[in-house]
């Protein structure tokens, strides 16, 4: 019986396609630097410093039909910002 489980849900993890809970399978969180962890605060009386960084490529501005919008369209642009984070440890 474990066998014809097993191979039961290996069969249906190869069959069923993949399912997303938004829209186009993106991501639930906003285009941004910040989406990692964003609740991470250091202890108190510390400070830590972030990172972050990010690349973007585009070849095409495409309108619904498929179609180039721009012709010859090329976009590539890296993004690095910094953030310090400093927890003071005040208590209301």
């Amino acid at each position: 019986m474990t066998i014809q489980r097993f191979s039961r849900f290996l069969l249906s993890a190869v069959l069923i396609p993949a399912v997303y809970a938004s829209d186009g399978g993106g991501s639930v969180y906003p285009v941004g630097a910040e989406t990692v962890v964003p609740g991470l605060m250091p202890p108190p009386g510390k400070t830590i410093p972030e990172e972050f960084d990010n690349f973007y490529q585009a070849n095409g501005v495409m309108d619904a039909s498929g179609h180039s919008v721009v012709p010859g369209f090329h976009l590539r642009v890296g993004a690095l910002a910094v953030k310090v984070v400093h927890n003071r440890c005040v208590r209301p």
